[in-house]
């Protein structure tokens, strides 16, 4: 049985439950879990000793694969460029920003969002979100929880497309996890850093609710119904030229140091840097398994003896 844990700052390999590899460093990245079988014949290859008296076709059956994720802290931290990115909406780099990047082009209509999916709650009940933003000016910005009713609030300058500054609402969320998504209806929106998710004080937790329901704009404890409290500082955007390309420097949209806007994009959801370090993805996928690969090699060898 193989096991591969990854953590914010090592990724380490386990066979039959036991430790066997350690890797320093950690991608903070999205990545993906590609499970296959690869074999060498070069002497010395990473893929571990060739037996050339095993015949073709070989077979590498599995039995099951299990992914777990650990349950976040009761306070922590997501980056708004993690999540899914439609429309014009993209991840670029931003001086100031956590990791370098932020998201913007977000606005001029519902269809240029950015949704996050993973907004853990151990129970629900109220939530205090801190989201970190850029503006130069004063925008609105749009949001809503599990489907709920769409909530706009406007945010203050941050004295500029470099500065970032905070806004803090409280949303109820059920239990496990939910998603919110941020957008601009009739404008750009203030560019997009971090948002971070606190229980909200002296709460009772609430039953989780079916997102798919219709809400009830009467009932005070409805998620989608919720009040903000952003009176804090706020974000920006750049907008694409008609040839689908993207101006730099600040746009109209007041987007700071703005990234080739893709314009075969549409409406497909992406996330910032999949596309530029795929080959980084694929290479540590293959490394961690050839590495599983070779243990096993030695291990076979030493039970034939």
């Amino acid at each position: 049985m193989y096991g591969f844990e990854w953590t914010p700052t090592q990724m380490n390999l386990y066979l039959d439950n036991e430790l066997v590899q350690t890797i320093d460093g950690s991608p903070d990245y999205p990545m993906l879990t590609l499970l296959g079988i690869y074999e060498k014949s070069d002497a010395g290859a990473w893929t571990g000793p060739f037996d050339a008296s095993i015949p073709y076709p070989k077979q590498f059956t599995i039995d099951y694969f299990r992914a777990y994720q650990k349950i976040p802290e009761s306070t922590y931290t997501l980056e708004v460029d993690d999540g899914a990115l439609y429309g014009t909406a993209r991840s670029a780099t931003i001086e100031n920003a956590t990791g370098g990047r932020a998201v913007g082009d977000l606005g001029q209509g519902e269809e240029n969002r950015v949704v996050l999916d993973e907004l853990y709650a151990p129970t629900g009940g109220g939530t205090t979100l801190t989201l970190s933003y850029a503006s130069a000016e004063e925008r609105d910005l749009t949001y809503r929880v599990n489907g709920g009713d769409a909530v706009t609030t406007t945010l203050a300058p941050t004295g500029g497309w470099t500065t970032f500054g905070t806004a803090t609402f409280d949303v109820q969320l059920n239990q496990g996890n939910n998603t919110i998504e941020f957008w601009n209806g009739t404008g750009w929106a203030p560019d997009l850093d971090t948002l971070t998710v606190a229980p909200s004080e002296e709460t009772e937790p609430t039953e989780p609710t079916d997102p798919t329901e219709p809400t009830d704009p009467t009932d005070p404890t409805d998620p989608g119904d919720s009040d903000t409290g952003a009176t804090e500082p706020g974000g920006s955007s750049t907008q694409p030229d008609e040839s689908g390309g993207s101006t730099s420097g600040e746009s109209d949209s007041g987007m700071a140091q703005a990234d080739t806007v893709d314009a075969r994009t549409g409406e497909l959801p992406r996330t910032g840097a999949e596309h530029t370090r795929l080959w980084v993805t694929l290479s540590l996928a293959l490394a961690a398994l050839g590495a599983l690969a070779l243990i096993i090699s030695r291990r076979r060898r030493s039970a034939e003896r």
